[in-house]
């Protein structure tokens, strides 16, 4: 997120130096992730896209994330840990050094959405689900 990488390895976020890591898909990342990554179909979609490089496991201080760029924008797959929103405005920071004109996540937390609205989220769409018996 910003500096040499892709999405660089460090930026300085009100005046205290956040480092970002990316990581290998490990049971540390795993710990953490696991909880909000859906089912296990998903989460092996999730492993598959980062072991060809097609999305990065990400960890700022205490929070861990997995994200992929498209096109323009910043997509965070997943993400969960504590300090959320001290490490919101260095994500931001990476994705603008990126050249990302948005970032977008999905949640079924309300809670989390109502906090990053202070960070300029706003809400797209709402998802819904059926399932169909066979």
């Amino acid at each position: 997120m910003g500096g040499a990488d892709r999405y660089g390895n460090r930026s300085t976020v009100g005046g205290d130096l956040m480092r970002a890591v990316r990581l290998n898909w490990s049971p540390e990342m795993l710990a953490v992730l696991q909880p909000v990554m859906g089912s296990a179909a998903e989460q092996l979609q999730l492993k598959k896209q980062v072991s060809c490089g097609m999305a990065e496991v990400w960890r700022i201080e205490q929070v861990y994330m997995i994200v992929r760029q498209e096109e323009s924008e910043l997509v965070i797959c997943c993400l969960a840990g504590k300090g959320l929103l001290e490490v919101t405005p260095l994500i931001h920071e990476a994705a603008k050094q990126a050249g990302c004109e948005t970032i977008r996540f999905h949640t079924d937390r309300p809670g989390l959405a109502k906090l990053l609205c202070e960070y300029g989220f706003y809400e797209l769409e709402r998802v819904y689900q059926m399932k169909v018996s066979k």
